[in-house]
This record gives C-alpha cells, sequence and structure tokens, in this order.
C-alpha cells in the first residue's frame, strides 16, 4: 500500500487499490463511535415543532404576538447554530425550555406535553427519512436495471434448495432485485401517507380546555390532516415505530438477499462475479483474503432490525394513554433509519462497480440444468404425460456417472420405453443442450428472455420517481412556507 493512511490497516497489503472510506466506516464506526443520542437527530425537527406551536398559540390568542416574537428569535438563533449539548439535560424538550427561560424568561409549553411533542417529533424524523431513504432506492433500482441490461444474456444458474436448478441470466436475477425494490417503494409511499397526520394536542393524554387550532399546526408543518382522536394518539405511538421498522426491514430483507447472491456467486467454487476491491476488507491472519464484510454486516443489521421490530411491536397493546416505556421505541427507529439508508447506498455503489467475468463460465454450470426444459419439450411435442416424461429422465439422471449427460443416450431410454422421438424434435432438444438457446425460449412473461420486461419496469419506476418528487417538493414547500411565517413575525416592527 502507497498511501500511509492504509498503514494500520491489519490486513491492507492484499488491496491493490484503497478500501472506500464509506465502506470502512459502515463496517467500524458502531464499533469506534456507536451512534449519537436520538434527541440529537431530532434537535432540527424540535425547532420547527416549536416554529409551528408559537405561531398556532398567537392566532388563537393564547400568548402574545411581542412574546412570541422573542421566543421564534431565539429559536432561530439555535436553529442556525445546529450546535447544541444535552449534556445534564432530561430530553431535547426540556434543552429547549431551558434556554428559552434563560434568554427570554418564558417557554412555549401551554397547550401541550412532551408526549404529543416526541410523537410530532418522530412523525416528522420518519416523514423526512422515508423521502430520503426512498430516493436512495430510486438510485439503486436505476442501477439494477442498467446493469441487467448489460447482462441480459449471460447465463447463470438458478437455484432451489441451494442446488443448481434451471437455466436464467444475470440480467434476469438483476431485473428480480429492482421489482422486489420497486415494491418497497411503494410501501414507503403508502407509509408516507399513514405518517404525514399531525399529533400536536393530544398534550398528556386528552387534549386542553383552550381553543388550539390543530388543523393550522397541521398546515405548517405540511401534514396532509390530523389524527383526531387524541387518546389514540398518545396510545399508539408505538404502532407507528412499529409500521416504520416493517417497511424498512422489508427493504433489508431485499438487501440481505441480494447480498447473499452476490456473496455466493463470488465465491471461488462459482468465480462469476468479482467485488471490486475497494468495496472489500482483508485478514488479519490470512493475506489472500479478500472479504465481502460490507455485504455480511447488511445481513447481520437486518437481522438486528428484526430484534428491533420485535422490541418496538411488544411494546403495544398496554393500558391507554402514556407509558414511559414507549420511549424506548425512538432510539431503534433512528438506528434502523441510519442502518438502512446506509445500506442501500453502500449496495448501490458494489452494483455498479461489480465485475461480472466474462470468460466462459460453463464449467461452474451442471449440465443436468437443461433437462426441466427438455422434459417439457418432449412432454409437448410429443403428446406424453409430463409425469411419464419426469420418470424417465429422473431414472437416467439416477444411472449417469458424473456430469455426463448424453442427449443421445436418453433418446434410446425412451426408446427403450417404447416412445420415439421425432427427428424435428431431436434437432430442438440438440439445440437445447446450449443453456443459452434455452433463455432465448424462456421468452413469457417475466422470464428471462422477456425483452419488454426492463421497460415495463423502467416506466413504473419513473412514475414512483414523480410521486416522490411531488411529496418532496410538498414536504419541503411547506417547511420554507413555515420558515417564512417565523421571519416574518420575528423581523415586523
Amino acid at each position: 500500500m502507497t498511501d500511509k493512511k492504509e498503514e494500520w490497516r491489519m490486513w491492507g497489503g492484499r488491496f491493490k487499490d484503497r478500501v472506500d472510506e464509506d465502506i470502512l466506516n459502515y463496517t467500524i464506526k458502531m464499533d469506534i463511535e456507536g451512534l449519537k443520542g436520538a434527541d440529537y437527530h431530532l434537535f432540527k425537527y424540535e425547532i420547527l415543532a416549536n416554529y409551528a406551536h408559537i405561531l398556532m398559540l398567537v392566532k388563537q390568542g393564547i400568548i402574545e404576538k411581542k412574546d412570541a416574537k422573542k421566543m421564534l428569535s431565539v429559536l432561530q438563533k439555535l436553529g442556525e447554530s445546529n450546535n447544541i449539548n444535552l449534556e445534564g439535560y432530561e430530553d431535547v424538550h426540556s434543552f429547549i425550555e431551558d434556554r428559552l427561560l434563560k434568554v427570554v424568561g418564558l417557554t412555549p409549553h401551554i397547550c401541550r406535553s412532551r408526549n404529543d411533542q416526541v410523537i410530532l417529533l418522530e412523525r416528522l424524523y420518519m416523514r423526512e427519512e422515508i423521502l430520503d431513504i426512498g430516493l436512495k432506492l430510486i438510485m439503486l433500482i436505476n442501477s439494477l436495471l442498467k446493469r441487467s441490461v448489460e447482462y441480459e444474456e449471460k447465463v447463470i444458474p438458478a437455484y432451489t434448495h441451494w442446488r443448481q436448478a434451471d437455466v436464467t441470466s444475470m440480467g434476469h436475477l438483476l431485473r428480480s432485485y429492482a421489482q422486489m425494490l420497486t415494491r418497497d417503494l411503494k410501501a414507503l409511499h403508502n407509509l408516507y401517507n399513514l405518517i404525514n397526520t399531525n399529533p400536536l394536542g393530544a398534550s398528556a393524554a386528552s387534549g386542553c380546555s383552550l381553543p388550539i387550532d390543530r388543523e393550522y399546526t397541521s398546515m405548517l408543518l405540511g401534514f396532509s390532516g390530523v389524527q383526531v382522536n387524541i387518546l389514540d394518539v398518545v396510545t399508539n405511538r408505538w404502532e407507528y415505530q412499529a409500521r416504520y421498522l416493517f417497511t424498512l426491514l422489508m427493504i433489508m430483507k431485499h438487501l440481505s438477499t441480494i447480498s447473499r447472491d452476490i456473496i455466493f456467486l463470488s465465491t471461488d467454487e462459482m468465480g462469476i462475479v468479482e467485488i471490486e476491491d475497494c468495496f472489500a476488507t482483508g485478514s488479519s491472519a490470512l493475506p489472500h483474503k479478500k472479504n465481502p464484510d460490507p455485504m455480511e454486516i447488511i445481513i447481520g443489521r437486518t437481522k438486528v432490525l428484526e430484534g428491533f421490530l420485535t422490541t418496538v411491536s411488544g411494546l403495544g397493546g398496554d393500558l391507554s394513554g402514556y407509558h414511559r416505556e414507549g420511549q424506548e421505541g425512538k432510539w431503534l427507529m433512528i438506528k434502523a433509519s441510519e442502518d438502512t439508508r446506509w445500506s442501500i447506498d453502500i449496495l448501490r455503489r458494489i452494483v455498479e462497480t461489480l465485475q461480472i467475468k466474462e470468460e466462459d463460465i460453463s464449467k461452474n454450470i451442471r449440465k443436468y440444468i437443461v433437462l426441466p426444459e427438455i422434459a417439457n419439450q418432449i412432454a409437448f411435442r410429443c403428446r406424453i404425460s409430463f409425469r411419464k416424461v419426469h420418470k424417465i429422465v429422473g431414472r437416467w439422471v439416477s444411472n449417469t456417472v458424473g456430469d455426463n449427460y448424453d442427449l443421445h443416450r436418453l433418446v434410446e431410454v425412451f426408446r427403450e420405453e417404447g416412445i420415439d422421438i421425432p427427428n424435428d424434435v431431436l434437432k430442438t432438444l440438440y439445440d437445447m443442450m446450449s443453456p443459452l438457446n434455452i433463455l432465448h425460449m424462456k421468452s413469457s412473461l417475466g422470464m428471462p428472455g422477456d425483452t419488454m420486461e426492463v421497460k415495463r419496469l423502467k416506466k413504473e419506476v419513473d412514475s414512483l420517481t414523480r410521486t416522490h418528487e411531488h411529496l418532496r417538493k410538498e414536504h419541503d414547500n411547506a417547511i420554507e412556507i413555515l420558515k417564512e411565517k417565523v421571519n416574518a413575525l420575528v423581523n415586523n416592527d
């Protein structure tokens, strides 16, 4: 390694290229730095929540405009600095309240509780995370579709029960990933619409006696509406966390499948794909090793997220109202968000640089994977029961030594059973001894030879992208208008 920064790596000698910095952070950062407290991640949403609440209190005549102006001015400066230290405070809410009391002697805590405050912050956080994660998903899907076109005719085996089973292509495999992640993108949009309701106004459990305007705070924060029953708001905080975690878990499960496939196809035994040096790590004891650590960590974090969902689900089903154990889901939600967002980005970069080996890989493909389609052709063209053909071919396979599947001998076996295969059928069968020919024959909807699948998927993804851009624009416009209203009040003499 020529880069002195690499010298501390115990395994660096194996690698020609410098290992990608994001990969290193992804694999080691939690071990070295851990995750900052949850409320640091919610700080910017606390500022926005206070903006909306204060503007509503002024509108309803619950606080004086001059007092609102003072508080909003302090909040603006806090938000711009983004330099906070929560050490010694119970949470971000108490930090903000303490700063306001020290500077202006006032707080906007009337008509609300930390219960509905933190639920609101979680909704604002989840809403924006959905938009960020969705954008990264779109980028990964498009990368998969692009690469699938490059390898439309790259024959690889399809597997069942961890055994080679049938003929497919690398392009078809990549399209399958794009399809599953497209469903995840739809699920994110559905989740966004579910989450995009305003919980503010619930207060401790059942609201307050002053005439607050929940619809106004909804409008200010860009929510599509109000979560109406306020006891429901407080009781079912866990539900929204669980729905959010479930959607992220589905994404991570799919990323885990992709990761396992790439790891498997890159093994010495398969040798179909090669991972770039910069997206792998090495061994401190085995100098020849090139390990797929980032993808193994994706698999591991998927399992951890599954545990998060189980934990948060366990927080539900309690007595109606607020209970402190509901707070335990906040950190899990944030950790899951960071892991999912980062995992998508890492895997996209691996996919974009993945080397598909162009040399003949027939040595890795068992000859018997052509037999399912040969059996189908014999049954169809000769009008014989498929089950009968299946038994004949199966017996022949069991008596075949090694991987020497001689079609001529199979034809003789059929003759011994009193079945003559016509010459035109024989020609088709001999053609099908080439897996690539079988690939071309599998041209029905969604099969490896379906030449229109990429276009259909691209059209669907483009439509979802437009939906996503619309949601982002609505979100950003609402927040911008909220900040403009705050500016107008603060700067109005």
